[in-house]
């Protein structure tokens, strides 16, 4: 059971949801600090009090000039740190999409059992799949009734054949035909029953929904991890160095 579960995981794959590792976010955050600073010093117009202290140190020689020349210098690296973490996250994403396309395309006949190949692989869907499998169960039906059709025509074939013999193994006989019969009866009716299970409406309408939304959750998590993780950061990384850049420029 366990490694058929593997098995439908690994075919399943994971949603895709691209997240960053602790370094980059480390990277964002300390990018964000320094976008926010670098802005701020260049559209507040700051200047270096040559009478400050820090923790009772005095620094000579310390201008705005040279102040936006290392915020230019942190902020330019942290930015193409930040953006080059951003392409390894993006191209990770795009395999994993790419294969997920691929494996469903990949409509041949040794294709795996817990897999749907329809034409349009975003069309493939867990009740698409359940609605495809549950056909399934018309064949099993049939079936069914056929060995019930060939038991009963080799049960009037005995009886036929041993009205010559003896009676007690006449009664051995009919008895081993009627449980066999009985047995058929029985594992017909609760085959019928899965399959009224298997085939209700309910399974592919709620299991639509639930798709509709598992694909908005997608949506949203992609938008976000765009424009808010990785957009955000890059946007005020390029204002601010273009800013750091235009005013060392002009000095």
């Amino acid at each position: 059971m366990t490694d058929n579960l593997e098995a439908v995981g690994k075919i399943l794959g994971e949603p895709v949801a691209p997240e960053m590792s602790d370094d980059a976010l480390k990277v964002k955050r300390n990018l964000l600090i320094a976008s926010f600073v670098s802005i701020a010093s260049v559209l507040g117009d700051l200047h270096v009090n040559p009478q400050s202290t820090i923790l009772g140190l005095q620094f000579t020689g310390l201008t705005s000039t040279l102040i936006n020349k290392g915020l230019l210098i942190v902020t330019t690296y942290l930015l193409v740190h930040f953006a080059w973490y951003f392409f390894d996250a993006f191209i990770e994403w795009r395999i994993r999409l790419t294969g997920t396309k691929v494996a469903f395309q990949t409509g041949s006949t040794l294709g795996s059992q817990h897999a749907d190949y329809p034409a349009d692989p975003r069309q493939s869907t867990l009740y698409n799949w359940w609605k495809s499998q549950a056909s399934s169960g018309y064949r099993v039906s049939t079936s069914l009734q056929e060995m019930t059709n060939r038991i009963a025509g080799w049960e009037s074939s005995v009886r036929e054949a041993m009205k010559d013999a003896q009676e007690l193994n006449k009664r051995a006989a009919i008895e081993s035909l009627v449980h066999i019969r009985n047995d058929m009866t029985k594992l017909k009716s609760a085959m019928e029953s899965i399959e009224q299970t298997v085939t209700s409406a309910r399974i592919p309408v709620s299991l639509g929904r639930f798709d509709a939304w598992f694909k908005f959750f997608l949506k949203s998590q992609n938008l976000r991890w765009l424009f808010i993780d990785a957009g955000l950061p890059l946007a005020l990384g390029s204002t601010a160095v273009a800013m750091l850049l235009r005013e060392v420029l002009q000095r």
